[in-house]
């Protein structure tokens, strides 16, 4: 069962952060990596190269964030899920909500 909960999670958040918006889950650019599992927990120390390759990391809120690569982005226990190699912040989705 907890399984099926951790699996379920992310996808349901997703879903949620979109339906609070006009636009439907179809409206996310195809591109959308989801975090591997398992995920860390807060606080937990996360390794990750220092290689410069951004993303725009979405958050479980729903907002995207700038991140300097996909390893940084996912050791975020916040984030779900990213677009990879969007060179600037501009380059990233608008928040939902707006």
């Amino acid at each position: 069962m907890k399984f099926w909960s951790v699996l379920l999670l992310p996808l349901w958040l997703l879903a949620a952060g979109c339906s609070a918006t006009s636009d439907t889950t179809d409206s996310l650019p195809k591109e959308v990596v989801q975090c591997p599992e398992p995920r860390p927990t807060p606080g937990e120390p996360v390794a990750c190269m220092q290689i410069y390759d951004p993303v725009c990391a979405l958050g479980d809120d729903g907002q995207w964030r700038h991140s300097a690569n996909a390893c940084e982005a996912c050791a975020n226990p916040d984030n779900i899920a990213y677009l990879p190699h969007r060179q600037t912040p501009e380059s990233c989705p608008a928040p939902s909500g707006n």
